[in-house]
């Protein structure tokens, strides 16, 4: 793939001015994504596949969530003054709570469009939310649970949408 390809990728956008719907607009056109599995290095002992978001970054076999989010963002076109980006979710996160500016923002409740930043298995990971919904924890009636589903890169080697909680 080259940048042809990429802009071909988000072809089926329009950009409004508006950020949160901007990039959650391009994380649409690209749901269903998926690593490739015949262009492949080894990694240590896994098998790591290109990606078109490695290869705009310029790491086209590295882990992909942050690269993922970082090209929304590119394609949406949002500076990369106003919101800094990194190839790995640690060291974005890292980089925008040593900036005052953004390190406040980081303890809001998010909302369609905000980056989320949130472990898995011990690994910071970053995904886009498309909504945030609070409901009910069914365990305690008494409890108030948010639900996000977010877009999200390199989750099973692919693009997804999916629905997580923050409990």
């Amino acid at each position: 793939e080259n940048e042809k390809d990429w802009m071909r990728s988000v072809s089926g956008m329009t950009r409004t001015g508006n950020w949160p719907a901007d990039v959650l607009a391009v994380a649409e056109t690209q749901l269903g994504y998926k690593e490739s599995t015949r262009n492949v290095i080894l990694k240590g002992d896994d098998l790591k596949g290109y990606t078109r978001y490695g290869d705009w970054y310029g790491n086209q076999y590295g882990d992909w969530c942050a690269m993922f989010a970082a090209f929304c963002l590119h394609y949406a076109g949002i500076p990369q003054e106003t919101v800094p980006r990194e190839s790995s979710a640690e060291r974005w996160l890292a980089a925008l709570r040593a900036d005052p500016k953004h390190s406040a923002l980081l303890d809001t409740v998010p909302e369609a469009g905000d980056l989320l930043f949130y472990l898995q298995n011990g690994q910071t990971r970053v995904a886009i939310v498309t909504d945030a919904t609070p409901e009910t924890d069914p365990g305690d009636s008494s409890r108030q649970v948010l639900y996000l589903l977010v877009m999200e890169g390199n989750y099973d080697d692919a693009v997804v949408r999916r629905r997580i909680s923050t409990q």
